[in-house]
Parts: C-alpha cells; sequence; structure tokens
C-alpha cells in the first residue's frame, strides 16, 4: 500500500527509495498500471488473472475472522508456472483465507510458505488482535503449516528478506524459481500502533518535521533496502541474465483510514478503498536483461496495464501460451514489452478495464483508453479528497539521485557492464494536474462522471456534458459486467475463528481439531 508519491523516482525527493529508482530508471516504469483499491482483491486479481467482480471479492477484504477465502475453482499463478518446470515460493502476506488448509498457500501452488496467512501483523510480535469481544492477540506467523513461534521479535521486513536470500542462494540455478516476496511493509501494524520500524531506517528523515511521515519513511527505506539486497542476491547467484524482477504496489496510499500509515499519493484524488485515482493507480515497473534494449535503456511504458495482466504476461515470458489459460481477465504484454528500442510502439495489448463494480458500496469505475467513467462513491465518500503531502518537502533536493546513483542495483549493474542512469535528477517531473475548473465539479451521487485522463490525470474536472455518447457506452458496458458478475462474497465473522481459543495463534478453525 505504497502511494504513487512514495517513491522518489515519481518526482517527490522527501522519502528516498534508491533501489526501487535504479530499477525504475534502468528497467520499464509502467505509468499507466492499475491495481484494485483493496489488499485482498488485488492479490487475488494478480494470481487468478480474473478481476475481483469473478471471484466475489470485489468488497472490502477477507478478515481474519471469516470463514472464506479465494474460491478453489481458480488455478493460481504459481501453480500455472509450476506446470512449466517452475520452482514456487511465497514470503509474506497472503491475505485470500485460511479458514481451512486447502485454502492457505501451500495448498494453491506455492512449494514453500514464510509469512502469515491474514490482513497485517506487528512487525515484531507477529500478531492480530481478534475483532471479537476478547480482544484476544493471535500469532499469525507460518513456516508452511507450522507457527514460526521462534521468529517472533525479529522485524518482519528484515526476516522476510532474510528467507528471500537464502531460497535465491540454495535455488539450483538450472531450474527456474518464481520467488513472490510479498512484504508487510510498509502497511500498517494495527490501528494501536500503526507504525513500526528500526531507528536507523529513520534517521535521515529527521527533517520532514511529521513524526508519522517520518516513521513512515524509514518503512519504506526498510522495504527499498530489500529490495536492494534481493538484488544482490540474485548477482551472486549468476541468475540477473535470466531475471524478470517486478516491483509493485497493492493499492493506493493509505492517508485517513481506520489503518492509516501516512503514505501518499499526491497529487492524485482519493485513497486507498476508493476508484479514483489516489486508490488504484500504483507504482509498479519491471526490469530484466531478458527483455531487450528497449527494458535495458529504461523507458516509460504508457499503455494501459492492470494487475490481473501479470498472469498472463508472466505466463508468456516464461514459456507458456496465454491461449491456454483458459477464461481470464488479463492479457498478455509480453509482446509489447520485448523489443528491440524500435520507434515504432507497439500497439496497446489493452484498452479499457474495469476498475471495481461494488454492489455493497453501490459504486463502480470503469476506464476506456483515455477516459474514466465513475459511478457512485465509495465509503460514503469520506475518502473522495485530493490529500496534500505530509511533512515537509525539499523540492531542490539531490538526495534522491545521490542515492540512487550510489544504490546496491546501481553497483550491481555497473559491475555488469551497464552504465545505469538514474533520471533527471533522480525523479520524473510530479503529475501535472492542470487546470480546476469548479464549474465541472464531480457530483458522482447525483449523476456519473466522466473524467479525460490524459488532459486531467487528478480527476479535478467532469465532462460527461460534452461526452454524451461515451456516457452511454460506458453504462451499458458496466451494466454488462455486473451482470456477469458474481456477488461479493462476504459473511459474518465466525466467532470460533478467536485465536484466544487455540493458544493465542490463528489456525485454520474450520478444519477438525486433533
Amino acid at each position: 500500500m505504497q502511494g504513487w508519491n512514495d517513491v522518489s523516482y515519481h518526482g517527490c525527493p522527501q522519502i528516498r527509495t534508491p533501489n526501487i529508482d535504479a530499477l525504475a530508471w534502468n528497467g520499464i516504469r509502467l505509468r499507466r498500471y492499475y491495481a484494485q483499491p483493496l489488499c485482498t482483491p488485488s492479490r487475488a486479481a494478480l494470481l487468478t488473472g480474473r478481476y475481483p467482480i469473478y471471484t466475489g471479492l470485489q468488497h472490502s477484504v477477507i478478515y481474519n475472522e471469516e470463514p472464506r477465502g479465494l474460491p478453489l475453482s481458480h488455478t493460481l499463478l504459481p501453480q500455472r508456472l509450476a506446470d512449466l518446470g517452475y520452482v514456487t515460493h511465497h514470503l509474506g502476506k497472503w491475505h485470500l483465507g485460511f479458514f481451512k488448509k486447502e485454502y492457505t498457500p501451500t495448498m494453491r501452488g506455492f512449494e514453500r510458505h514464510v509469512g502469515f496467512w491474514g490482513a497485517y501483523i506487528d512487525y515484531y510480535k507477529h500478531e492480530k488482535t481478534y475483532l471479537g469481544p476478547t480482544r484476544s492477540p493471535g500469532l499469525d506467523m507460518r513456516r508452511n503449516f507450522f507457527l514460526a513461534r521462534n521468529d517472533t521479535g525479529k522485524y518482519v521486513t528484515e526476516l522476510l528478506t532474510e528467507e528471500a536470500l537464502e531460497i535465491i542462494e540454495n535455488h539450483p540455478v538450472d531450474k527456474p524459481l518464481f520467488l513472490y516476496l510479498a512484504h508487510l511493509a510498509p502497511h500498517s501494524a494495527g490501528p494501536q500502533d500503526p507504525l513500526q520500524v528500526p531507528d536507523r531506517y529513520i534517521e535521515q528523515y529527521r527533517d520532514i518535521g511529521s513524526t508519522e511521515r517520518m516513521m513512515y519513511a524509514g518503512m519504506v527505506s526498510a522495504l527499498d533496502e530489500s529490495v536492494g539486497l534481493v538484488f544482490e542476491a540474485l548477482a551472486k547467484k549468476g541468475m540477473l541474465s535470466n531475471t524478470l524482477f517486478v516491483f509493485s504496489s497493492d493499492n493506493g496510499a493509505d492517508v485517513a483510514g481506520p489503518n492509516a500509515n501516512y503514505a501518499s499519493s499526491w497529487p492524485l484524488r482519493g485513497q486507498k478503498y476508493t476508484p479514483w485515482e489516489g486508490g488504484v493507480r500504483a507504482a509498479a515497473l519491471l526490469w530484466s536483461h531478458v527483455l531487450g534494449a528497449k527494458s535495458r535503456a529504461g523507458g516509460d511504458y504508457e499503455h494501459l496495464f492492470h494487475i490481473t495482466d501479470w498472469l498472463p504476461t508472466l505466463y508468456q515470458l516464461a514459456g507458456g501460451e496465454p491461449v491456454h489459460l483458459g477464461d481470464i481477465d488479463g492479457v498478455s504484454h509480453a509482446n509489447a514489452l520485448v523489443g528491440d528500442a524500435s520507434p515504432q510502439p507497439p500497439s496497446p495489448p489493452r484498452t479499457e478495464l474495469v476498475v471495481n463494480i461494488d454492489s455493497i458500496d453501490n459504486y463502480s469505475a470503469i476506464i476506456d483508453g483515455h477516459f474514466k467513467f465513475v459511478v457512485g462513491v465509495a465509503e460514503g465518500g469520506i475518502y473522495d479528497h485530493w490529500y496534500p503531502i505530509l511533512g515537509n518537502v525539499d523540492w531542490n533536493s539531490t538526495k534522491a539521485l545521490e542515492q540512487c546513483e550510489a544504490s546496491p542495483v546501481a553497483r550491481v549493474l555497473r559491475s555488469l557492464g551497464a552504465k545505469p542512469t538514474c533520471g533527471p535528477s533522480g525523479g520524473a517531473a510530479p503529475i501535472d494536474c492542470g487546470v480546476r475548473n469548479l464549474a465541472k465539479a464531480c457530483q458522482p451521487t447525483v449523476a456519473p462522471c466522466l473524467f479525460d485522463l490524459r488532459e486531467d490525470p487528478c480527476e479535478y474536472n467532469d465532462v460527461a456534458a460534452e461526452h454524451p455518447e461515451l456516457v452511454k457506452s460506458l453504462l451499458v458496458k458496466l451494466r454488462r459486467y455486473e451482470d456477469a458478475s458474481m456477488p461479493p462474497a462476504n459473511i459474518p465473522h465466525d466467532p470460533l475463528s478467536d485465536p484466544g481459543l487455540y493458544g493465542n495463534a490463528w489456525i485454520p478453525w474450520r478444519e477438525k481439531q486433533p
């Protein structure tokens, strides 16, 4: 849940992400990348290639207390890659259900899992509090099926990084590897103590002037350090020449929600939970030598890219044929990404995407080309604002550039004979929102709103009145999608999920207990 503004290659030097930046400037930056508004639906979309409206996960998230999960009828990305001979590992956050063992990672295609099954945990205790009346704390850290009590006390970002390094070090290089490292960072650790990070990560941010934003910045820096360490480990193992390295956030910033982490999607509208750009337009990149000169030279990929597209794209790059994937919503970008730096741009693999359709919150949104159509609001409209950057920003700072050039990723690239760049002053120009016309203010609870994202990326001006035929056609499209969708699968919490009943641990409580 990193916001658009929380990677320095997007233009704001307040928080520095030197390793992520070096990958971005020397790889491919996905400029029109969209995830879902929340954690569970994004992870489901990533692993199934299906819109959440077809898995019943389009509203809210799967709570630890809910006896449900990602439907077993779906074949997941690790299963697809295992069929191609890949060894598959999952580290970190699952958040796709665990009320029965068959819904957990090692039963869904991953050979190995170290991490947590629920929404989030304390970064040191690895616990999450039960939301029922007992408020029982529950351990949620596993090594495959086994509770990892011996790992308690280890900062989870560093713990997961150590596991990733061990996997890489011990992996036989003659076998293909799929490593899904789903960090908790920089998600909140919960409303009681949301921001947790060792002091060494926050020292460089004392000048921010906001304690919350400073702590969040430290959490992001720990994540960025992990990126650099993993990249170095791949180089040391001799695996980089045939590696595809993907970085993606799962939704926009959580600026003001119940689990706010003081992230930033500035200057975009809205935040996590919402269909606005600040909730779903996410930071993402990919780096690889195998993608040709275009990737090695660095570049912006301006085509629409949805989180469902990773499954067919990765599957094709791994040697599979997307036609074998059956009925999915994701489209492969492999042919558009593999290039020879030709000036002729490839045709867009995707021109439309469903942002979400939520019949409980009663909102929907769709993107068609450079137009975005929004009907209704999420969460009663309480997060529909434009949130300023919290704390101080030195826009003239050169720290992002200097740290990128000195980063482990840049050092590795130089050792391989490359001449890595770190962009203009370390960051691109921030998004230009254009001119706000208050006469065109959007009121989505009164009438649907249409935005021209090419001219108005910050969703200032409703242009529905200027494009009545397009509005009609998009209403028809949304209705067709809604008619074909599953109803939201949310169900009441089960009091038998209470970890206090099982030695203060979250377990698959619907399994027969010994």
